[in-house]
């Protein structure tokens, strides 16, 4: 075949380096073409989901990919970069006892960098495993909560949102299928 083309899941996670080093568990889809001497990657992914409970945004975006492939072999390493456009979200639990929160919201450009490994490649089911470096060329919001006492009884709490250049890595495996 001169080009195949496959369609599937993956589980993915994100490790952004700033403002601190926390693990994102998330998941995605993806199309990819393999034109032999090039690979073409159309990606969705989503971390960390359940942004109120983790006071840390989700990260969500659509990633456009190209690849040089070492060789055309059924496990092929491969090498390239893409551009993501890409939206982060936090809820803020603005009011601690009532059921309303704001959500802050910022989206942009991401860069990203890396290269991984296909397995199973000249068949109808192929496996491909990817590390890629990121760097968001917008800011982010991070929440953070102060409790201030107020009076011998009472407190208040300090909402503070600061925002960050997120950058890190990320981590996928993926299962594909033929189309």
């Amino acid at each position: 075949k001169s080009m195949s083309s496959y369609i599937g899941g993956q589980i993915t996670s994100m490790v952004p380096v700033n403002p601190n080093a926390k693990f994102e568990g998330g998941f995605g889809l993806f199309v990819l073409y393999d034109a032999r001497n090039c690979l073409f990657g159309f990606d969705w992914s989503i971390h960390n989901i359940d942004s109120k409970k983790t006071h840390r945004p989700t990260l969500s975006g659509l990633t456009l990919s190209a690849y040089y492939p070492f060789g055309t072999k059924n496990i092929t390493p491969f090498i390239g970069g893409g551009l993501a456009y890409s939206r982060r979200s936090v809820e803020i639990d603005t009011y601690r006892y009532y059921d309303e929160d704001d959500e802050v919201v910022s989206s942009g450009l991401t860069g990203e960098i890396g290269g991984g490994v296909i397995l199973n490649r000249a068949s109808r089911v192929m496996f491909i495993a990817q590390v890629k470096y990121f760097a968001d060329f917008f800011e982010s919001p991070f929440v953070e909560y102060r409790d201030q006492k107020v009076g011998d009884y009472g407190t208040k709490t300090q909402v503070i949102t600061k925002n960050y250049y997120i950058n890190g890595f990320k981590f996928s495996l993926g299962l594909g299928f033929g189309i």
